[in-house]
């Protein structure tokens, strides 16, 4: 059975609100997040969500560019520096 819970953010250049249905599995897998384009300014921005980011969703605000996962070295920093984000 897996949980839910909503996350609301703000994309860091206009503050448009964000919202991502989080689920996971009990004993998930996959710490991660997304690179997010704002559906309002259009600029890719770093969305971490946390446990089983494969079965989490963007609701509103903005587009999934792509998926990192923490467990894989790199993964974070390549997806960032792909679309132009420095951390």
């Amino acid at each position: 059975m897996a949980d839910t819970a909503k996350l609301i953010g703000e994309c860091p250049h206009c503050g448009n609100e964000i919202e991502v249905n989080q689920v996971w599995g009990r004993g998930g897998v996959n710490d991660g997040g997304y690179v997010l384009e704002c559906e309002e300014c259009r600029k890719p921005f770093d969305f971490p969500v946390g446990r089983d980011i494969g079965m989490s969703n963007v609701v509103k605000g903005a587009r999934v560019l792509e998926t990192y996962d923490e467990a894989v070295v790199g993964s974070k920093k390549a997806a960032l520096k792909r679309h132009g984000i420095r951390k």
